[in-house]
Order: structure tokens, then sequence, then C-alpha cells
């Protein structure tokens, strides 16, 4: 904590830059701009960031036009949008308050709640104090946090030069739920990659989606809560789906995510590819299974991290997964789906699951399609019982077990009253 060396100016990634190119810049504001009118165009929960702007930008209360302007070139042309924000929350100070800042900016000034808060920044916050430069904390937070900087630069950029605000209460197409917050999926947004973001409308016009908005799509195909603690129910309602899933799990203490790109398969077999992944979300935030390329591992090696059985009795069941999820699971739920076990600890009770379709709108048509199927065939055959029994008193069978001397009689008389056999000799 306390001063910081700053060794070079900007910071490059690898990944393209997100920012507006052109010679012109278009900006929506007056010949003046004053103090208050510039917070005024911010989000309410982004007025920390505009002061930031102003103090960072300008010494005056009152600035001209081309100041103003100044500015947004100045965000326009940092390739590195990392590395702008993070000193312009620091400058040469670093302490607690600086970073409640950046995390909060990063947030888009959205409240999550504390245990989530915690999980995700507290350890971080306290790492972080104990550098000594702007670049080791901008290394330390790149690999997570590039992308949503990236976003944040455009929504400044946007408020800047347009009279148009951005609501920033992002959502998704089913309702939030207990588990699925705006707080976890903005979380998402930041951990996950296609195959579970999709390309969706945006707020921003004739640009890409912001990270949280490829989420939008998702849709909740199980919830414990509604649908109970049931593996039928759970193989009935999610294991159809043959697109990537996110599945939640809850137990006391503890909030764990399972993404997978392929899906949930009663099978004897592990899967799960490159971009599956299990994250622990709550008490702290860390994530602990990576998937690998199936390609790259060559002909019959299996690389899959999750392996789930529900049937067979020969080997073992239940939901794992790991590196090698048969021999050393991180993350094991018992058959009944009802316990939970996570490396090596006790069996927890699993308060709450919820499994999320992350695929294309075709695979979620599809599995609705195979619903219909099964609920036509399930029909289908309860007509032809019913067609059986009413068909009985007139079938030419009964007529030849009849005149065979079989008894058919009580079989047909639907609903009558049986009588007891008569002449039946004491013993």
């Amino acid at each position: 904590m306390g001063n910081i060396q700053s060794e070079t100016e900007t910071s490059k990634h690898g990944r393209s830059p997100k920012h507006h190119t052109g010679s012109s810049i278009q900006v929506s504001a007056p010949t003046n701009v004053d103090r208050s009118d510039f917070i005024l165009k911010f989000d309410p929960h982004l007025a920390s960031l505009a002061d930031a702007l102003w103090k960072g930008s300008f010494k005056s209360q009152v600035i001209p036009l081309r100041e103003y302007e100044s500015l947004v070139h100045k965000l326009n042309d940092r390739s590195d949008k990392l590395a702008y924000f993070v000193e312009l929350a620091v400058g040469t100070d670093l302490n607690e308050k600086a970073l409640q800042n950046f995390f909060c900016w990063l947030k888009f000034g959205r409240t999550f709640s504390d245990t989530l808060e915690k999980a995700l920044f507290g350890t971080l916050t306290t790492s972080l104090l104990g550098l000594n430069s702007i670049e080791q904390i901008i290394s330390r937070l790149r690999p997570m946090y590039q992308d949503v900087a990236e976003d944040l630069a455009r929504l400044v950029f946007h408020t800047l030069t347009s009279s148009v605000p951005i609501n920033v209460d992002f959502s998704i197409s089913s309702r939030f739920s207990t588990l699925l917050s705006p707080g976890l999926l903005w979380v998402l947004s930041v951990v996950l990659s296609p195959p579970f973001k999709r390309p969706s409308e945006t707020r921003f016009v004739n640009a890409a989606p912001l990270e949280i908005e490829q989420l939008h799509h998702l849709h909740q195909l199980y919830d414990s809560m509604s649908n109970g603690f049931s593996v039928t129910r759970i193989k009935e309602l999610a294991f159809e789906y043959s697109g990537p899933l996110i599945v939640l799990l809850k137990t006391e203490g503890y909030l764990f995510c399972l993404a997978s790109d392929q899906g949930l398969k009663d099978s004897m077999k592990t899967y799960g590819d490159t971009e599956s992944k299990l994250f622990r979300i709550e008490p702290e935030f860390a994530k602990l299974v990576s998937g690998r390329s199936s390609k790259l591992a060559g002909p019959g090696v299996e690389t899959g991290i999750i392996y789930s059985n529900f049937t067979a009795k020969t080997t073992r069941r239940g939901l794992l997964v790991g590196h090698q999820p048969l021999v050393a699971p991180a993350l094991e739920i018992n058959e009944g789906f009802t316990e939970l076990r996570f490396t090596g600890s006790p069996p927890m009770k699993l308060i709450a699951v919820e499994i999320w379709a992350a695929g294309s709108p075709e695979k979620l048509t599809d599995l609705r399609a195979q619903k219909a199927w099964e609920f036509s065939q399930v029909n289908k055959e309860k007509n032809r019982k019913f067609k059986l029994e009413e068909d009985w008193r007139e079938s030419t069978d009964r007529h030849i077990l009849s005149m065979a001397g079989v008894n058919v009689n009580r079989s047909a008389l639907l609903g009558a009253t049986e009588e007891p056999p008569q002449n039946i000799p004491n013993k």
C-alpha cells in the first residue's frame, strides 16, 4: 500500500482493441461543459468514474469543448483500456478505496451481494495491495478483466459522445433465479467464452455486443426449487439437451459452476472439451478445472473432465468432475443428486441446483420437438392399451380361447364384481 511507480506508459495485450476508429468523432456537447453536467451524463452508479475522469483531465469547474473532445480522443486512442482505468483509479497512491472504485467501474457500478463481493475481490484486493507497480497490478488483473475493461471503455465512449444514455441493467431470456442473479451473470460474462456466449442484440448502434449481452440467451432447463431434487427429473429436463450447459450447485457456504461445452450425458465415458470448466464461485472465487483438447491428445486418449453415469450399475455412479474424474475428482455428486463432495471433503447436502441452456435457439427447438415426440408416443401407447380393453369382448382370440375351455369371462367383465368359485370340495 502507498506510493507506486509506473515503469511504462501502456501495457500491450494480444487481443484486438475494441475502440472507435476514424478521423472524426462526433461529440454531443455544448460549447462549454460544466463539471456537474458532465457527471450527470453518467449512470448514477458510475458517478465515481465520472468524477475521476474529470479530476484526471481538467483543472477547472468549466471547460471548453476542445478539452472535452481531447478527453474523448484520449480514451479512444488508448489501446490498453485496462491500463487506462487502473491508472485512473490508482494514480500514484495504491489504497483499498482506489481498488474498490476500480472494481465498481468494472461492474458498471452495480452492487453485488456481500458474499459475492468478498468471493471475487476480497483476497484479490489484499494481494494487489502488496504489489509495487502499476504494471504488476495490470498483469495480475489482465487474464480475467481485460475484456470487461474494454466494454467499460465503450460504455464511457458512448456516454461522452451521445445524448442517449445506456441502461446498465442487463437481463436474460429467462427470469433471474435463486442462484443466477445479475451479479453472477456478470461473473459468467467475465469467465466464459463461446460456445456459451452468442451474438445478440446490443444497446450500441452498429457495434458488437458487450460480453454480458452475449449471455442474454440463457434459458433455464431445471431448478431444484420448483422441480425437486430428482435424478429422473434432471435427466428428463436437461440430459437430452445437446448444446452447452451451465450447472450451478449450491451447498452451505459454497457455490460452484460447471460449464459443459457438450451438455450432460448419461454415459460411462468422460466428456467435456476445451471450453468446459469448473469454477468455485463462493466463498472464494477460483477456477478449479479446465478442459483439454481431445484433438491434441490423440486417438484413444480420454481427456474429458466430466463423468456422469446414473444408469449402469457395473461402474461408478454419480457426477464427477476433474482432470481425471474417475481417479481424482475435484467435485463429486452422489447418484441421488442430493450430496456434493469437494476435493475429499465430507459430503455436503445440496441446497439448490440449477441447469441453464447456453446453446443456439435451434438446440432448444430440437429439445422441445424431442419432448413433444416422446409425449405423443406415450399417448399412443395409452390409447393402444385402452383400445385393447374395449375390443376384447369381440376379439377373435377371446372366442378361440373360450372354445378351448379357457375361462375368459372375468377379464372381459370390466368393472363387474367377481363371483367366488363354486363347488369347491371341502378338504
